[in-house]
């Protein structure tokens, strides 16, 4: 049976005020993920090749209808379209960031690692190589980036987390008090290791 069949189903039944709510929130969200980042950089006009609203709300509709994206039974369809919007731009970050490193002549991770083991909960070794220790990061953000998919709270923070942001800096651009912050970090310790518990996952 052709796996893409029952969201293709969906999808046409979807009436048109079913998509402007998906496309509002989704602008909502597109906005405050990439705020501040679309002159330049990963969110860029220019890197894209297209506004970051068109990009990404594109490449979602795309997953959607090629059935890269499974449309699960338990998300109505605008919480669907901002599950892949928010999992595509996370994935565009890392991969934006992966590039960055591998232009560079020196290969260096933006956020230190100790920031990354801090929701991963194992130290690495300081002999470890240094491109053991860029793999060791990789697999540690892939983990998180997949633990923390689907939650707004937790991928905001991830994202202004790896742009090396201080806590002020956060708590400034984000409008949250202090007091959200740390819940929110320690919420994402907790679904980090539980994800990585759940699916058995060997990072060390």
């Amino acid at each position: 049976m052709d796996k893409t069949r029952p969201t293709l189903k969906r999808l046409t039944e979807l009436s048109e005020d079913d998509w402007k709510v998906a496309l509002e929130k989704c602008r909502r969200l597109i906005d405050h993920r990439t705020k501040g980042r679309t002159k330049f950089g990963c969110h860029s006009e220019q890197n894209l090749g297209m506004p970051p609203f068109d990009y990404y709300v594109y490449e979602a509709i795309n997953k959607l209808y090629s059935g890269a994206w499974e449309w699960k039974e338990e998300y109505s369809f605008s919480e669907q379209f901002c599950r892949i919007v928010g999992s595509l731009i996370s994935e565009k970050v890392r991969k934006y960031k992966l590039e960055q490193e591998k232009n560079s002549d020196s290969i260096k991770t933006h956020v230190p690692l100790e920031d990354i083991d801090f929701y991963i909960g194992i130290d690495i070794d300081e002999d470890v190589q240094l491109e053991e220790k860029e793999e060791f990061y990789e697999l540690q953000v892939n983990t998180i980036i997949q633990a923390i998919d689907g939650n707004e709270d937790m991928e905001t923070l991830f994202l202004y987390i790896t742009d090396g942001k201080s806590r002020d800096e956060i708590c400034s651009e984000t409008g949250w008090e202090r007091k959200k912050l740390y819940k929110v970090t320690e919420r994402m310790k907790t679904r980090v290791k539980n994800y990585i518990t759940e699916h058995s996952i060997e990072i060390a």
